[in-house]
């Protein structure tokens, strides 16, 4: 909104029948009689607003384009945080749980089948060198935890 324009300023009016009075006893409002709330300084709710707009930027992230790579990557992504090999997002602390990395594998795996023969050169050498890649690193994993 144009800075040159004055906002409107919130007014909220009471119409409701009855009113609390402070001692709590309820007593019936007299016709016409309306009661004003306080009203929030203009400078504070531009301040509010300000902050809203500065906070929605800085959650705003860049996602990549939605393609067959992008996906794969992504999976793999979850098996290198269940190996321990990435930090886990939300911590920031290393996760392993080689059940959840191997399930993920799997995921990976079912997907090469299913897409064999519909899938670019390009997609099928990465998912094929990304499966090599996580199969090993489990092995490796599942060799040094025993």
């Amino acid at each position: 909104m144009p800075k040159d324009k004055k906002e409107e300023e919130l007014k909220i009016i009471d119409k409701r029948r009855f009113r609390l009075k402070e001692n709590g006893t309820v007593e019936e409002r007299k016709e016409g009689e309306e009661e004003k709330k306080k009203e929030v300084p203009q400078e504070v709710k531009k301040e509010e607003k300000e902050k809203k707009e500065f906070d929605e930027e800085e959650n705003v992230i860049e996602l990549p384009p939605v393609d067959f790579k992008t996906f794969i990557a992504s999976l793999a992504t979850t098996v290198l945080v269940n190996l321990g090999h990435i930090p886990e997002p939300s911590t920031g602390e290393p996760l392993k749980n080689l059940e959840v990395a191997r399930y993920h594998i799997d995921i990976i795996d079912m997907l090469a089948e299913k897409t064999r023969g519909n899938l670019t050169p390009e997609e099928e050498e990465f998912l094929k060198e990304i499966l090599r890649d996580l199969k090993l690193r489990y092995i490796e994993e599942v060799k040094s935890s025993n």
